[in-house]
């Protein structure tokens, strides 16, 4: 048998919640969005944007129509350009062609050839601050050589309307000059005003990809397919009971981010202790570990949240109880909402005045671990990352704050 490092080493290039998929034999789900991403790429002067919460795995829906694009004989050219919070509409184009040389890198002699003098052409006219004239001037020398696929990723990290409204200019000339390129903006909002606000004219030419939570099905798929792909790589057999299949999948409550960080957990336990079958019971003591393995910045604010100077504060019982509420379609709950789960997790009955002030402090004082939002002079609040509500439940789990019975009894958020 191979050694457990080299085994873990095989099981982390497929459970990889730090990194978006861009395997296509791990990509499972979201059938739909990659149906409407290629046909947007296939259509003559239509692009697209895809939008959803952080989390749910756009970028890794955008890696997957970067590879159907390309194709096994690279037909066309695909690149990402990622942006950073002090980016502009100029940066991010600023970007575009050592991208795109680092893609045409590994091409053949004869593409390498066909392309170069393009590159320089295009690096010239990005001498000045790219304007979206220039840009769609140069997407349109490239796109005469190859087909061309640009994926702004993190659009919602821009500041200022007038980037945006720089970004909408482009894709009119895009569109409307009918120049054979694609561009996919994707970022984080609830839907494409939160992206693109006040663009209408663009509306035709943009193809709006909503990106859902994943369903409980489409989560257990990418736990058990894992595996199998885990087991068929590396020759060592894992099985997943399936009640410990649906633990990893509920905890998750939709994000795909959670089954990859579980199921990497459970996997790396049954290696380091020879098993290949892994129960229920291993996901629960696989908990304690998710939650340190998770990402930094999430337990920084969720420690920061909770800390209290007095012993017999209840802040955690209170964020666990906001976490176990039933939400509306955009994540949003009640003061009232949260009475039930407190009076569950307390074991005492609870008026809303016993925490109205944690809600208030989770809203308004750094690290601002909810928002709200004031609905018929009524106060809504949900999780300012939407990745901390699965954490808060998982960290309860793993206090023993929450059982495991009263958990998977909850109905899933829709």
């Amino acid at each position: 048998m191979l050694a457990a490092s080299v085994l873990i080493a095989a099981l982390t290039k497929i459970f990889k919640p730090s990194a978006p998929t861009d395997d296509a034999q791990l990509f499972r789900g979201r059938g739909s969005q990659l149906e409407s991403l290629v046909t947007a790429i296939q259509e003559e002067g239509q692009h697209a944007i895809v939008f959803g919460e952080r989390g749910v795995g756009k970028t890794s829906l955008a890696y997957m129509a970067m590879t159907v694009f390309q194709g096994g004989s690279h037909a066309g050219l695909a690149v990402r350009l990622a942006c950073a919070a002090d980016d502009d509409f100029g940066s991010i184009w600023q970007k575009l062609v050592p991208r795109l040389q680092q893609a045409v890198d590994i091409r053949d002699a004869a593409e390498r050839t066909k392309l170069s003098d393009t590159l320089e052409r295009i690096e010239d006219l990005f001498m000045d601050t790219p304007t979206p004239e220039a840009v769609s001037r140069a997407l349109n020398m490239l796109s005469a050589k190859i087909g061309v696929l640009v994926v702004v990723d993190e659009f919602d990290r821009i500041e200022g309307y007038a980037h945006r409204d720089a970004f909408a200019d482009l894709v009119k000339l895009l569109s409307d000059d009918l120049i054979p390129s694609t561009l996919i903006l994707v970022g984080v909002a609830d839907d494409v005003s939160g992206l693109l606000a006040g663009h209408a004219s663009v509306e035709r030419s943009m193809r709006q990809v909503a990106m859902p939570r994943m369903t409980e099905e489409e989560l257990s798929e990418i736990v058990t397919s894992g595996f199998e792909e885990f087991s068929k790589r590396s020759g060592f057999q894992i099985e997943m009971a399936p009640d410990a299949v649906r633990a990893i999948a509920r905890l998750s409550e939709g994000f795909p981010y959670y089954t990859h960080l579980l199921a990497s957990s459970v996997g790396k336990e049954a290696i380091r202790q020879d098993r290949s079958l892994i129960s229920f019971d291993d996901v629960v003591t696989a908990l304690l570990k998710a939650t340190e393995d998770a990402e930094p910045s999430i337990k920084d604010v969720y420690h920061s949240s909770t800390v209290a100077s007095r012993s017999d504060a209840t802040f955690k019982q209170t964020l666990l109880a906001c976490a176990m509420t039933q939400t509306d379609h955009l994540g949003y709950f009640s003061a009232a909402e949260v009475r039930a789960p407190l009076e569950q997790i307390m074991g005492t009955p609870r008026r809303n005045s016993d925490f109205n002030a944690h809600l208030r402090r989770f809203s308004l004082e750094t690290p601002f671990i909810l928002e709200s939002q004031s609905v018929k002079n009524s106060l809504r609040y949900r999780f300012r990352n939407p990745l901390m509500r699965p954490f808060v439940l998982m960290q309860g789990l793993s206090t023993g704050a929450l059982t495991v019975a009263a958990l998977m009894g909850q109905p899933n958020p829709e």
